[in-house]
């Protein structure tokens, strides 16, 4: 009862606040759920303190780290899991031993000594570091949002909210809070593994009528019985995408559902939307919550029109305070609010949505849910929406595993339906690969009984298995002779597959991929001494087939060592090309400038960035790279390294506008000023002050010595040194085994008259009967000398044509960027 409840937590109040407690000090609450677990969190509101939720559940290293991280001078606790406590320097007091020395404490409530301002939890969420981080929640972001949800929910005291939630999320203080501000009743339920399936009848025994949850609990709930409770449960579906398909269920179920979001940074719930019947597209997150403003910004921070997807910021009342004791991930997530008043802040959530026309905004996905593989850009919950829409799919995740070290690949796990049991993971995936192009299939496809998940609820993406590859066969045919033997070594090698590979196993089903694939065919030339093309392996995906390739080979190529070098440095093919071109157009030639700006935000070690740089030039030959000519033939002339300075332009003065032509003008320069091959240097840098703390580097490299690859190099290689400079150290990376210039001696000696005519033999049959030039109609006369006048034109297509674009390229098994392309060679012809 509610005067009993507020007697307990009066007596723990007083009892806490002759231990000191006050505002703005921390106390863990490490206990069971339960009404004691209630008393402690509210006593250590009413002695004026800030409560640190500390999961028994966890483990203890963690629980270790979130004492230490939140300096809680005291921890409240049960005497069951006084001996599971880890060493700590804090003052434990076990409420249930210690009662009646805290029941003799006055029942008032204590004098209110604390603000607004103040704190009233600190929650400690995942970090990017692999160490948590506490969000540090004031009393006025909390009272905000219970406001908003008993006026929302019109609780009263006839409803019943059953709390499902650990403390240790933020989602707990809504579920506890909210019945007790509103005079409703309070009930707490277990969402442990293994007790999923008594939530039903919990919800049965305590009559409830409101409760929240994630789509996975939800969807666990559905499985079970509700007997009297249907139709008048008030349904919050919150913390994962929602699906039209859980919206249904509920709906027929339950009473009202309600779509909420929101980041532990801006407390519990930031936007809500009452689920109206729908099927398509996704469900949408809705509306700000009151006193609370919802932004979709691009990259610049600027806002876009309704429909185009951006990443969402938050602002208003429920912005936390930021992150305990992190200051620089403090003022990385929670920047100034352009749009408000002085001193306003915007939370960045990382959250790709959009606006509808309806005026709700719609959930995307995460910013960093987007991975590259192998070079291409791809949205996990793009595959994940696919697999869900499967009719044997229960539900559905897909996450990059990195089993071994630099080598990502994508792994899908699913959970088939009851009825569905028997569905094997080939038809999932064919499946896949009727609707997505290679590079977007998952590697592994795992079948689950079901979907690990959190104690809030949530997918458990960490504990997801490693997926063992194989491809369905009962039986195994072995290697029959010396070569398949070793392609089988070969494969389960590059694989990393623990049990034998079978001859009739294909290569791709089993994971492999291009990249992979050229590990294979380079092993099977050490190996084997077979020269057998990348292509042979997407021809014969398995060893039985891929031998038959390797038998009709020819002698292998040269292994890539270091040789001695001749007097005169040949030049690669890739680079003789390059250097024929800037011969033919005198030198005045800037279409292979590689021209990029680097921003560099905070404060600047100027003797280390040039410390970085020759230390670059240094390690890297192609750097100080020139070309010359020796008896009518080109060749590289590598100058010994030598200290260059890095040029400066302070531009402080000027105003933002300013500034910002500035450095698109010292861009446009750098793409029109041609290098000269012959005397160097063939990359330029150049360094630009904006301010104090924030700077601008203009870089410029002639794709005769870099390429793409080779600038992804280049700014690794090139932030690992300043930072060792920065702090201190010497040059961390180790020596290179082999330069650009032993590349070229190599391949002259492979690519011998013999070997470059087989391949020119091939590329005059390909190419045979193209124009040698397109004729396009002229609105005047073609200048007898080329100038490169050009520009880039940008547009922007309606998301309906995009769309069906992506389903276009789907259907064909191509990328967009392939279609596209198509659709210029079309447009040329």
């Amino acid at each position: 009862r509610y005067a009993e409840l507020n007697r307990r937590a009066n007596q723990l109040g007083h009892y806490l606040r002759k231990q000191g407690v006050g505002p703005e000090v921390r106390v863990g609450v490490c206990m069971e759920r339960s009404l004691e677990m209630v008393v402690a969190l509210l006593g250590v509101l009413k002695a004026g303190g800030a409560y640190v939720p500390l999961d028994p559940s966890f483990p203890a290293e963690r629980v270790r780290y979130m004492i230490a991280d939140s300096h809680a001078p005291i921890i409240l606790t049960q005497s069951k899991l006084y001996s599971l406590w880890p060493q700590s320097e804090a003052q434990v007091i076990c409420v249930d031993e210690q009662w009646e020395q805290i029941a003799s404490e006055s029942p008032e409530n204590p004098v209110n000594l604390s603000a607004p301002e103040n704190l009233v939890y600190v929650i400690y969420t995942s970090g990017s570091t692999g160490n948590p981080k506490g969000v540090m929640i004031g009393q006025r972001n909390l009272l905000n949002i219970l406001q908003f949800f008993v006026e929302q929910l019109e609780i009263g005291a006839a409803d019943t909210l059953l709390a499902t939630t650990t403390i240790s999320f933020d989602i707990a203080a809504l579920e506890l809070f909210c019945p007790l501000l509103a005079g409703g009743r309070l009930a707490i339920a277990s969402t442990a593994r293994g007790e999923m399936e008594s939530l039903a009848a919990r919800m049965q025994q305590v009559q409830g009528t409101i409760v929240q949850g994630t789509p996975t609990l939800w969807k666990a709930i559905l499985e079970q019985d509700w007997g009297a409770v249907a139709g008048r449960v008030q349904v919050l579906c919150g913390g994962e995408a929602l699906d039209w398909s859980t919206v249904e269920r509920l709906r027929e179920v339950g009473g009202k559902v309600w779509n909420v979001y929101g980041p532990t940074e801006t407390t519990v719930w930031s936007s809500i939307y009452g689920v109206q019947a729908g099927s398509e597209g996704v469900v949408p997150i809705g509306r700000p919550i009151a006193n609370t403003q919802l932004y979709v910004l691009d990259a610049a921070m600027a806002v876009v029109p309704v429909g185009v997807a951006g990443e969402l910021y938050v602002g208003g009342t429920g912005v936390a305070r930021g992150y305990l004791n992190r200051p620089e991930l403090t003022a990385e997530k929670f920047v100034p609010d352009p749009f408000g008043g002085a001193g306003g802040r915007l939370y960045r959530t990382g959250d790709r949505v959009r606006w509808n026309p309806g005026g709700e905004v719609e959930f995307l996905g995460r910013a960093d849910y987007q991975v590259k593989i192998r070079g291409y850009r791809i949205e996990l919950g793009e595959i994940e929406a696919l697999l869900q829409k499967h009719a044997a799919v229960e539900q559905a995740v897909v996450i990059v595993r990195e089993d071994r070290p630099g080598e990502k690949r994508l792994v899908g796990y699913a959970a088939l339906k009851t009825e569905a049991e028997g569905t094997e993971v080939s038809e999932l995936r064919n499946y896949l690969a009727e609707h997505l192009p290679e590079y977007m299939r998952p590697a592994a496809l795992v079948l689950l009984p079901a979907l690990p998940a959190t104690p809030n609820g949530k997918v458990d993406r960490k504990a997801l298995p490693r997926p063992e590859m194989n491809t369905g066969r009962e039986s195994l045919v072995g290697s029959r002779n010396a070569v398949e033997e070793i392609l089988c070594g070969i494969w389960k090698q590059v694989l990393g597959v623990q049990r034998d590979i079978g001859i009739h196993e294909n290569f791709f089903e089993l994971g492999g991929h291009s990249l992979l694939a050229t590990r294979v065919i380079s092993l099977t030339r050490q190996l084997l001494k077979a020269d057998v093309p990348v292509r042979a392996l997407f021809e014969a995906p398995t060893v039985e087939q891929f031998a038959k390739h390797v038998a009709r080979a020819g002698n292998t190529r040269p292994s890539l060592v270091l040789r001695s070098r001749p007097q005169h440095l040949p030049l690669s093919y890739a680079q003789q090309r390059l250097w024929f071109i800037d011969q033919l157009e005198a030198g005045r030639s800037t279409e292979y400038n590689m021209p990029r700006t680097l921003r560099l935000g905070g404060d600047l070690d100027l003797e280390a960035l040039k410390l970085a740089l020759n230390a670059m030039r240094e390690r890297h030959e192609s750097l100080r790279t020139r070309f010359g000519v020796v008896e009518g033939e080109p060749v590289q002339i590598i100058d010994p390294p030598s200290m260059i300075d890095l040029p400066e332009e302070d531009i402080s003065g000027l105003d933002n506008a300013v500034q910002k032509e500035h450095v698109l003008a010292a861009m446009r320069r750098e793409w029109e000023t041609p290098f000269d091959l012959a005397n160097g240097p063939l990359f330029r840098l150049k360094l630009i002050k904006l301010s104090d703390r924030d700077h601008v580097i203009v870089l410029n490299f002639h794709h005769i010595i870099s390429d793409g690859w080779s600038q992804d190099i280049f700014n690794r290689e090139f932030v690992t040194l300043y930072q060792a400079f920065h702090n201190g150290h010497a040059n961390p990376l180790t020596r290179l085994p082999l330069q650009y210039a032993d590349y070229a001696v190599w391949q002259r000696e492979w690519l011998t008259e013999s070997v470059l005519r087989d391949q020119l033999d091939y590329w005059r049959q390909a190419l045979a009967g193209i124009p040698e030039e397109l004729e396009f109609p002229k609105d005047r006369p073609r200048q007898a000398v080329q100038t490169y006048a050009a520009d880039a034109c940008t547009a922007i297509l309606p998301g309906e044509q995009v769309a069906a674009l992506k389903q276009l390229s789907q259907e064909n098994h191509s990328t967009l960027y392939m279609s596209l392309l198509a659709a210029f060679a079309a447009l040329l012809q």
